[in-house]
């Protein structure tokens, strides 16, 4: 496996906890503590994949699309789902959201 590739790897698991997290945070059982860890691990692979990336110019094409799509799918689950407990927070997704737009 070629080192450019680690951080597109990293990334593409940062998408799949961020489309996992729903279904732990709102499942049958809602989980809190497993949905924050797997919260935390995309953040572990967020911080990994750019100090990879940078440290050893492992920039490519598709890296470019996918870290930026894991960041922003991963601010917007948990954005909703912490609009779903607290109501005041829409104020937050309204601004998170205008921004992405912008």
């Amino acid at each position: 496996m070629k080192l450019k590739n680690i951080p597109n790897i990293l990334s593409a698991f940062r998408i799949l906890f961020a489309l996992a997290f729903p279904f732990v945070f709102f499942g049958c059982y809602p989980q809190v503590l497993p949905a924050m860890l797997l919260f935390v691990m995309a953040g572990l692979t967020d911080i990994l994949d750019g100090r990879i990336a940078r440290r050893y110019a492992c920039i490519s094409k598709l890296g470019k699309i996918l870290d930026p799509v894991a960041d922003k799918l991963t601010q917007g689950v948990l954005a909703i789902a912490v609009l779903t407990r607290y109501r005041m927070m829409w104020v937050f997704l309204v601004i998170f959201i205008l921004k992405e737009c912008y």
